[in-house]
C-alpha cells in the first residue's frame, strides 16, 4: 500500500528543484488524491496538510482545482480569511466557474462581508440570470439585511428558475 506521509520527505527536494508536468508529477497527484479523500471523509485539517504539501511540490499549477477544494476544508475548519483567498485563486485559474463564486460569496457572508458576497451572487446573476442556487442566496441575504423588497424579488426568481425547491408556496 502507498504511504501518504512518506511522499512529503526526502523526495519532496528533489522534485521542487526539477518539477516535471503536473501530470506526470506521481507525488503531486497522489498528495491531491489524499487530501480530497480527507476532505470528503471530513477531515478538512488533515485534507489542508496534504493540499499544502502538494502545492510545495507545484505552486503554480491548478490542474485538480485544489485551490478551490483547500478554499472548501479551510472554510470547515473556521478559517475563512484563508478560505476566501484560496477561492479567489481559484477564480483567478477559472473566472467563469459559478460554484467558485457561490464559495466565495458564501465564504464573505459568513465573514458580514455583504457588499462582497453580494458582488459574487451579482457575477453569476449576470451570466445566468436564472441561475436558482444565486438568487436564492442572493435573496436570503437581502433578506437578513432586512430589505425585503429585494429579498423578495431574488426568492421569486429562485422559485420561479426551480420550482421543484417549494420556495414560497401558496
Amino acid at each position: 500500500s502507498f504511504d501518504y506521509d512518506r511522499t512529503a520527505g526526502p523526495n519532496r527536494k528533489a522534485t521542487e528543484s526539477k518539477p516535471r508536468s503536473v501530470s506526470g508529477n506521481a507525488d503531486y497527484r497522489r498528495l491531491i488524491t489524499k487530501a480530497l479523500c480527507l476532505l470528503k471523509e471530513h477531515k478538512p485539517d488533515r485534507a489542508i496538510t496534504a493540499f499544502h504539501q502538494a502545492l510545495a511540490i507545484l505552486p503554480d499549477h491548478n490542474q485538480f482545482d485544489h485551490h478551490y477544494y483547500l478554499g472548501i476544508a479551510f472554510q470547515q475548519t473556521g478559517q475563512l480569511e484563508k478560505a476566501a483567498d484560496c477561492y479567489r485563486k481559484a477564480i483567478g485559474f477559472n473566472p467563469n466557474s459559478d460554484e467558485k463564486y457561490l464559495a466565495l460569496a458564501s465564504c464573505l457572508q459568513a465573514q458580514s462581508d455583504y457588499h462582497g458576497a453580494e458582488q459574487c451572487y451579482q457575477q453569476v446573476l449576470h451570466k445566468d440570470p436564472s441561475h436558482p442556487k444565486a438568487a436564492f442566496s442572493l435573496g436570503t441575504l437581502y433578506l437578513h439585511q432586512n430589505d425585503i423588497h429585494n429579498a423578495l424579488k431574488w426568492l421569486l426568481r429562485a422559485r420561479d428558475a426551480q420550482p421543484d425547491w417549494g420556495l414560497l408556496q401558496n
